[in-house]
């Protein structure tokens, strides 16, 4: 997580990272799992969730900007 000093001009951030082979389901899943388990809860302001999914130097990533 990476919590914005100035949440009205930049977003509060949080990245989940995921390893395997199917980047896309990975990705898609790393995100589910930001939503799912709401660690973005107690964040005021508008908070950037990133799915990251990694093999080797292959990534994929799913994001989405949400105001809580």
């Amino acid at each position: 997580m990476l919590k914005s000093l100035h949440p009205l001009k930049r977003p509060h951030m949080f990245f989940e990272f995921k390893v395997g082979e199917n980047l896309p389901k990975e990705a898609k899943k790393a995100l589910g799992q930001i939503f799912e388990k709401k660690y973005f809860i107690t964040l005021k302001g508008p908070v950037l969730c990133v799915g990251i999914a990694h093999d080797g130097k292959d990534c994929e990533m799913e994001y989405q900007l949400i105001e809580n």
